[in-house]
């Protein structure tokens, strides 16, 4: 028996001996050897596997194609996919399937398994969801290579919280059931980390605290490297989707995501289609510095000119912020104009961290000219951030502006009503002499100085006009702020939470006139969850009416987010301010509330695509958005 054992044992190592010689053999028989070591990283448990991002969303043509030609070259073991794979946005049957059928053309020529997963373009709605899985089968699963798992999400799976409690549920237990795994991993279009997902992906970042992850998301058009709970979050750029390529520091760039799993973990690295970049390429510090360079390519600028129709002389005033911890090198090149010399046909600024810079540049009529006939400056720029310990953050282009007194709006508050009184303030970063009146005349040199704040008890209308040294002034620019009675609350009687509805449907491509039409259904609503009332997904409408209960007098803001088209009715007038609305870039109005009832009533149109319809509110002053929830509406019983 003992020799029955030797004979195995010797047989085993022989055998191994003749594979090691098989995989490395050399004539060199010195004792000095021209290598390192013959210690090959060929770990049979070790892979590679590679990853695509989003190649619609603005597809352009022939870089997903040049991605699968550069994938056939490397080889990955199989490639990921983090969804936008076709351009979708449409119920058209023929058309998804002409789209799918482009795709897959493509695909067709790739050498190893691909694994898809979905996008909001790929299953926009019903009818492409359906398609997918006619094609597909799962719109979520899993799977496990290697003993490592896989994980892909589906993130459109709700309309409000990007995951249904079912999915939730479904990568909690697979999670359970591979306690074991070397890593696992977490794909999904989303970033949903970054969003309200009623804590559905929390307790599923709960069930991975214990074990080594890896989550990888697209969506965003933009690479981002996120550390997070002791992991790595990244958010893909794209595989052909729309960019403005502005380069790997800003995260904008066409890529392969090529990843190597390991003994001790899964090594990241991005290669761009033209090049190789390292797996945070784009992370808080190029973050940084990206955003300080990007904040000052909008030119933050003043003009001041002599007074009269005709210029004579003036001054551009440039105001720079850099808000990173690095200088900040700016360089403008200003073309020659044929009516206007410059003091300086170059400027070269050095913008120190953390610090914010004004530069002046003179200007000189070489003849007295209508503003209109002098038309604009142009200049070429470049901007870098160049210190020696990390690569150079740099952009350039081209920028015009036109030789005219300027006409700046720094008034704050930006909201214009108030209730008792109101401190006004003219926060200009260009301090010059600020004059000011109150009673609708022009501000001249004789009118009052804005100090520090005007005080106002009525409405008002401020008409501001700064001066410098040289006697050159902005245009007048003028705001009106208006005081707010408090509407009382009033008296509906029995009162249960929710609100009533009206149904209707229609193709309606701006807001009808309720009153005028027949509702399909009537109800009762305890959410604002507009699918889960419409019949249909599209061409319909809602009419919601109610009482809103406010806990505190004041005066509050509404803004309310509508796919497609929504409208607030508070006391049966019309909230939304539109000048306010754009200030704010969004759908906003103001209004004042006593603590009590108040009639409100809200009118949603959903014309095709995706429907959603959000109303948030907050006192003034205050930062942060509320939700307005049931518990603060109520139908009259």
């Amino acid at each position: 028996m003992k020799n029955f054992l030797l004979y195995f044992l010797v047989n085993i190592i022989t055998l191994q001996a003749g594979i090691a010689q098989q995989v490395f053999e050399s004539s060199v028989k010195t004792d000095k050897k021209p290598w390192t070591n013959v210690q090959f990283y060929n770990d049979p448990q070790n892979f590679q596997f590679a990853i695509v991002s989003d190649r619609t969303g603005g597809a352009r043509p022939g870089v997903f194609e040049d991605a699968v030609d550069k994938l056939n070259l490397l080889y990955p073991e199989f490639v990921m996919s983090v969804g936008d794979l076709i351009q979708g946005y449409t119920k058209d049957t023929t058309q998804i399937k002409l789209e799918w059928h482009e795709f897959n053309d493509i695909l067709s020529h790739l050498k190893v398994p691909f694994f898809y997963l979905p996008g909001n373009h790929d299953i926009t709605n019903q009818v492409m969801q359906q398609e997918w899985e006619k094609r597909y089968g799962r719109r979520y699963y899993s799977f496990t290579y290697k003993n490592v798992l896989f994980v892909a999400m589906d993130s459109n799976d709700d309309e409000d919280f990007s995951i249904t409690i079912e999915q939730r549920d479904f990568v909690r237990k697979t999670l359970k059931d591979h306690p074991d795994v070397r890593w696992t991993f977490l794909f999904m279009h989303h970033p949903i980390w970054k969003y309200d997902t009623a804590q559905r992906f929390q307790e599923i970042e709960a069930a991975l605290a214990s074990r080594p992850h890896t989550v990888i998301a697209g969506h965003e058009h933009h690479y981002f490297h996120d550390p997070r709970d002791n992991a790595n979050y990244y958010i893909l750029a794209t595989t052909g989707g729309s960019s403005a390529m502005r380069g790997a520091r800003f995260g904008e760039f066409d890529h392969i995501s090529w990843v190597t799993m390991t003994e001790n973990g899964p090594v990241i690295a991005n290669l761009q289609l033209d090049g190789i970049l390292p797996h945070d390429i784009s992370n808080a510090l190029t973050n940084e510095l990206t955003s300080s360079l990007l904040a000052n390519t909008s030119f933050r600028h003043l003009i001041t000119c002599n007074e009269g129709d005709e210029f004579e002389h003036g001054t551009v005033y440039f105001n720079f912020t850099n808000s990173a911890a690095q200088p900040l090198n700016i360089n403008l090149r200003f073309y020659h104009h044929h009516q206007v010399n410059l003091q300086n046909s170059i400027l070269d600024v050095v913008i120190p961290a953390f610090s914010d810079t004004i530069v002046a540049l003179s200007l000189v009529a070489q003849q007295k000219s209508t503003f209109a006939a002098l038309g604009f400056l142009q200049l070429d720029w470049s901007m870098a951030f160049t210190a020696p310990e990390n690569p150079p953050v740099a952009l350039d282009g081209r920028y015009k502006l036109y030789i005219r007194p300027s006409q700046p709006d720094y008034f704050a508050p930006r909201i214009p009503y108030f209730l008792d009184s109101l401190h006004v303030f003219y926060n200009s970063p260009f301090q010059f002499e600020t004059r000011l009146t109150l009673d609708g005349t022009e501000p001249n040199s004789n009118s009052h100085m804005f100090m520090q704040s005007v005080l106002l008890l009525d409405n008002t209308t401020i008409k501001v006009k700064q001066v410098n040294e040289k006697n050159e002034a902005t245009a007048v620019v003028d705001k009106t702020f208006k005081k707010r009675d408090l509407l009382k609350g009033v008296n509906p009687g029995v009162l249960k939470n929710g609100l009533r509805y009206s149904y209707y449907e229609g193709e309606w491509s701006a807001m009808p006139d309720f009153k005028n039409l027949k509702p399909q259904t009537y109800g009762i609503a305890h959410d604002l969850y507009v699918r889960d009332i419409a019949v249909r997904d599209d061409f319909f409408g809602l009419v919601y009416e109610g009482f809103l209960k406010i806990t505190k007098d004041g005066l509050y803001l509404f803004r309310l987010r509508a796919d497609d088209i929504g409208q607030l009715f508070i006391h049966e007038a019309p909230v939304f301010d539109r000048e306010l609305s754009q200030d704010m870039r969004a759908q906003v109005g103001v209004i004042a509330l006593r603590a009590g009832y108040h009639p409100i009533r809200l009118h949603f149109v959903e014309y095709q695509g995706s429907e959603r319809l959000r109303l948030d509110a907050r006192l003034a002053g205050e930062e942060d958005w509320d939700d307005i929830d049931m518990d603060q509406l109520y139908y009259l019983q």
